[in-house]
């Protein structure tokens, strides 16, 4: 099998002759992408620092629905036992520690009050990573997340926003369109969304020095932002 491990994409994977995909977790990522083949890549095997995927074509703004509708599934599936976190555990251990930026602390402290008492939308296995990048032309998706998890929609739906607000792959107006009708057709809740966004921006923030002033700017205009993002 030949491997090409030039990387084109911030995903980290390459598109051809194959995608290879190595590192920390990625054997777990190939392993929840085999276990759900319905809505992920095809997987063609699983080596002992990574896995590798077949040549895919790029996303086009027909696709994204696609995805989606398979992102549902996803929610519906049987949990094949993937390590879980409460949504207090989630906060406490992963992402708290994590905001040492002040703006970003300060955003993540509001939202995480104003959602204590927020009852999300129970799913059965979150994907945990559904960016723009992360899908492919035949509405599949790459990259899922295999940290501990909690089980709400909302997770997603963060994610979902965070490409909606310019971050990583700039979506086509049908693609933003896709996603304002989706996360508002499922009925997720905003506030909890916008809480997710901003535990996203927070890792971001840490992992990618390229995103750290959008994802300053993004805490800092959210309020706005999610008050416009109701109305449409």
């Amino acid at each position: 099998m030949i491997i090409d491990h030039k990387i084109v994409r911030n995903s980290g994977s390459t598109l051809e002759p194959c995608i290879y995909k190595s590192g920390p977790g990625t054997v777990a990522q190939g392993r929840k992408m085999l276990a759900y083949p319905h809505v992920f890549a095809p997987v063609l095997g699983i080596t002992d620092h990574g896995y590798c995927m077949p040549r895919l074509n790029e996303p086009s703004s027909v696709s994204l629905s696609a995805a989606l509708d398979r992102l549902v599934v996803l929610w519906n599936s049987t949990d094949i036992g993937l390590l879980v976190a409460t949504r207090a555990q989630h906060h406490e251990t992963q992402v708290a520690p994590l905001a040492t930026e002040p703006l970003l602390r300060r955003a993540l402290e509001q939202w995480h009050a104003r959602v204590q008492t927020v009852h999300g939308t129970a799913v059965n296995v979150v994907h945990g990573d559904p960016t723009l990048e992360n899908y492919m032309y035949n509405g599949v998706w790459l990259d899922p997340s295999t940290r501990p998890l909690p089980l709400e929609a909302e997770l997603d739906g963060g994610k979902l926003l965070q490409s909606y607000f310019g971050y990583g792959h700039c979506g086509t107006t049908e693609e933003l369109q896709a996603i304002r009708k989706f996360i508002h057709t499922c009925g997720l809740n905003l506030d909890l969304c916008a809480y997710y966004l901003v535990t996203h921006l927070v890792r971001l923030y840490r992992v990618q020095p390229q995103a750290q002033f959008w994802a300053v700017t993004v805490a800092e205009t959210l309020e706005e932002r999610m008050e416009d993002f109701k109305c449409k």
